[in-house]
């Protein structure tokens, strides 16, 4: 808590704004220190007169009503790593003794989008998960989530092989996302809606 607090206090003394963002790891393992930096912030932005944002990326498994309610009074952006539905989402993201993660976050969705109903998804893309990408981007879109990245994994040792299938799969995703707003839904979605080339191979923002 020491260290957090003097690098917002180096910043803010620099700058005046500042977006704090808790990344990890998981930052919600650390949720009492996530509370006192966040409240600490808070605090000593508003002495200042300085702009002030705040996000947590969080794989959703420890986001349940306390962490949101305090996200949400906060005034804390939520950034929430999910791949789509259970087949897609326990593809690649398990916990240590092989169980796939859908079941532990599925619970905590329906809360997290009335409190904060602008989470930002992000939703990685690799060979494993491929197929599922159409009816994961509709999984998405039909619960709620408004903003999506979609996120090649440009590490994976089996990129090259995905090539044509991502193409082929994100084509299907793009007719998904068209029928989700000729029907009146609203969304935005990065690749679709930002004319990114997806093998433009752009930093992580945090990285």
């Amino acid at each position: 808590v020491e260290v957090g607090r003097r690098a917002i206090d180096f910043f803010l003394e620099r700058s005046g704004q500042l977006q704090l963002q808790f990344f990890g790891g998981e930052p919600l393992l650390c949720f009492d220190t996530l509370r006192q930096l966040s409240e600490y912030a808070r605090a000593r932005a508003r002495e200042r007169g300085r702009r002030l944002g705040l996000v947590v990326v969080t794989n959703g498994t420890l986001l349940g009503r306390e962490a949101v309610d305090f996200c949400a009074e906060q005034e804390i952006d939520v950034s929430l790593s999910l791949d789509g539905a259970a087949a897609a989402q326990d593809a690649g993201r398990r916990f240590r003794g092989g169980q796939g993660s859908f079941a532990a976050i599925s619970p905590h969705l329906d809360y997290l989008l009335l409190r904060r109903p602008f989470t930002h998804v992000i939703s990685v893309v690799n060979p494993d998960n491929l197929a599922y990408l159409p009816d994961s981007l509709g999984f998405l879109l039909e619960r709620g989530f408004r903003s999506i990245a979609l996120s090649p994994d440009y590490t994976h040792p089996r990129l090259a092989e995905m090539v044509p299938e991502f193409e082929r799969q994100l084509g299907l995703a793009a007719e998904r996302y068209r029928e989700h707003l000729a029907g009146g839904g609203h969304a935005w979605v990065d690749l679709f809606d930002t004319g990114q080339n997806p093998y433009a191979r752009e930093r992580c923002q945090p990285g």
